[in-house]
């Protein structure tokens, strides 16, 4: 996950990789799941975004299952090859929507700064 001038957008962008071998188990989407829960529920973010390229339907997939919904594509230049990226986009009403039980977040507060984000102020 990363973000610039999240304090004042309160948007974010997320993104994983799996390796083969271990895609098919939810690792993927388990930690996606992990990482909008902190987004959301600690730090008080409005809308993630992430994306996926032309033929990763793994991807599409556990962005989909977790709420996504398309938002746009865009052609990338990769070693010469012309790639289309799709974009996905998932706000916090959608998110609540489709928040995945059983996720905990432990120590949010100490990477608020990390964020622009202060303590004292609420964030959810």
């Amino acid at each position: 996950m990363w973000a610039a001038d999240f304090a004042t957008v309160r948007t974010v962008e997320t993104g994983s990789w799996i390796t083969r071998p271990r895609q098919g188990h939810g690792y993927g989407t388990e930690a996606r799941a992990a990482v909008l829960e902190l987004a959301f529920a600690h730090l008080g973010a409005v809308e993630a975004h992430t994306s996926y390229v032309d033929g990763n339907t793994a991807s599409q997939r556990v962005s989909r299952k977790l709420g996504y919904v398309g938002n746009g594509r865009r052609a990338n230049a990769e070693d010469g090859t012309r790639v289309i990226e799709h974009r996905m986009l998932l706000d916090a009403v959608t998110w609540a929507n489709h928040r995945m039980p059983g996720i905990t977040v432990d120590g949010a507060s100490e990477c608020l700064e990390l964020f622009g984000l202060r303590a004292d102020e609420p964030h959810s």
